[in-house]
């Protein structure tokens, strides 16, 4: 009886050790599920914000976030954010549609299912797009949205971009891909939000003074420059290191008001920054070199080692309006091409000789290596740089084009993480 009732005390003993335990285990499991949902939803936000970027940095769009070349479709900058006009923020400054962080501003989203996404984004065309969920329901959700770091006096040149992310899908109103309501969590098993400032690099930090800038020679005796200039902040028709031979027809106009006709040659500063070794005359205009400015993510590079033509340049503008092209080689145009718009400008830095052969007609900034203008109705309107030689046996006109070179000024370039700015975010939207 002694040895038996002992062994029962053991027994009870036993058990409570065991149920202990096994209540640490419980306790212990459900930590670990919850930080797993946890870290799940944060990777979700944390991609949230990466992805946002990309598609900062890219194209057009369609409505599920591919790369698009339909017309009626916008960049995700112009999807998220309104230019304002030039005197309600101060240069550089954005706006959003419908204010920031509000129950119907642009929202855009995405599911991950076993390593892939399925994404949506509003358009002009399909405001309210939908993504199809996995019929299994496994996989998280983010989606991503701008806002105005700074409030009322917001920096000009910034944007803030705020992910938002959750460890499964939702169904329904709960969807976490997609925008339900401000301030209204999706009911998910895990979320996690996150924000980051990012800073716009200038694709062409510094407005050019002149419609033609030329660190070499202007030749136009075999054919005629036709240069205006309107633009009474600048006012230069002609800027050139070298000598100017005139054609027999060159006209240059100027500013209403003003004498002269607005050109200048011979200009040493010119002649020093094409001679000077760390490429000088490509940072005087770009503000970095030629190789940082090819790896900059807005930059779309086309290879030229063989030559190119205006087919190729028309094929990137069309997914990439708003985005510096920079084409390897030698370029082109020997048709009646029309490259860039008024609404979207284009920006052309061609490392190689620009030959324009066809009557085309160019909206935007060019730089070339040199130039040669054989067309006799060609156009520009914006402004061209070369550090090299610009021949004319043609009829080359050239207007400046300031409301185009402040978008090419203020609108174009790379979104990059400024330092110190990520932050968690628990306020959902």
């Amino acid at each position: 009886m002694a040895a038996l009732t002992v062994v029962m005390v053991l027994f009870f003993i036993m058990a409570l050790v065991a149920a202990y335990t096994n209540r640490n285990l419980i306790f212990e499991q459900r930590i670990s599920v919850g930080a797993y949902r946890a870290a799940r939803a944060a990777d979700a936000g944390d991609a949230a914000l990466n992805w946002g970027l990309a598609l900062l940095n890219g194209g057009r769009l369609n409505s599920q976030c591919l790369p698009s070349t339909n017309l009626n479709d916008q960049d995700f900058r112009l999807m998220a954010t309104n230019q304002p006009a030039a005197d309600s923020l101060i240069e550089g400054g954005y706006a959003l549609p419908t204010g920031s962080l509000n129950s119907t501003e642009a929202v855009s989203g995405c599911i991950i299912a076993e390593g892939a996404l399925a994404c949506a984004c509003p358009t002009t065309t399909t405001p309210n797009p939908t993504i199809t969920a996995p019929a299994n329901g496994l996989g998280s959700a983010f989606h991503v949205t701008v806002f105005l770091p700074g409030d009322a006096n917001p920096k000009p040149g910034t944007l803030g971009l705020l992910g938002f992310g959750c460890g499964s899908l939702g169904a329904g109103d709960n969807d976490c891909s997609r925008a339900v309501g401000a301030n209204a969590k999706p009911q998910v098993d895990g979320v996690g939000g996150a924000s980051v400032v990012l800073g716009l690099v200038r694709a062409l930090p510094l407005a050019p003074q002149a419609t033609l800038t030329v660190g070499g020679t202007v030749n136009a005796s075999a054919g005629s420059l036709l240069v205006s200039n309107p633009d009474s902040s600048s006012g230069y028709t002609v800027l050139s290191g070298l000598a100017y031979t005139p054609g027999t027809n060159d006209r240059f106009a100027v500013p209403a008001g003003t004498a002269g006709e607005g050109r200048q040659h011979d200009i040493n500063d010119l002649t020093e920054l094409v001679g000077r070794a760390d490429d000088g005359w490509f940072r005087a205009f770009f503000g970095m070199d030629r190789t940082n400015f090819r790896l900059q993510p807005a930059a779309r590079l086309v290879d030229c080692s063989t030559g190119c033509t205006q087919a190729d340049v028309t094929a990137v503008l069309a997914g990439y309006p708003r985005n510096p092209v920079v084409l390897d080689g030698d370029l082109t145009l020997t048709n009646a091409a029309v490259l860039g718009s008024a609404t979207n400008p284009a920006m052309l830095v061609v490392n190689g000789r620009l030959t324009i052969a066809g009557n085309a007609t160019i909206i935007g900034f060019v730089h070339a290596n040199s130039v040669a203008w054989s067309a006799a109705t060609a156009t520009l309107s914006g402004a061209l740089v070369t550090p090299g030689d610009f021949t004319v046996t043609g009829t080359a006109r050239l207007g400046f084009d300031r409301a185009a070179i402040n978008i090419v000024r203020l609108r174009y370039g790379s979104f990059v993480r400024t330092t110190g700015s990520w932050n968690i975010r628990d306020r959902y939207r």
